[in-house]
């Protein structure tokens, strides 16, 4: 089950069928947690890239699966892999 905010998914329980793509990022007003869940690495990034368009631009931790992907974020994003 998820609830619908500002047209983006926020998890309000867990799907079993998705991976949650969580950690923090910077932002003007200090570091600011998150956690999505989704099928694909890919498909989260674009979640939190349409939530903040900053996202991916700054110092961040983030895992997927429980697996450090902070390098790999950082790649997709800068190399214009989100849509």
């Amino acid at each position: 089950m998820s609830n619908q905010t500002n047209g983006t998914k926020t998890a309000l329980y867990a799907e079993p069928d998705k991976l949650f793509f969580c950690g923090w990022y910077e932002t003007e007003t200090g570091a600011c947690q998150f956690s999505v869940q989704e099928n694909s690495l890919k498909e989260a990034i674009n979640i939190m890239v349409k939530r903040d368009v900053d996202f991916g631009h700054t110092d961040m931790e983030v895992t997927f699966a429980d697996e450090d992907v902070t390098d790999q974020a950082y790649k997709i994003i800068l190399a214009k892999g989100v849509e």
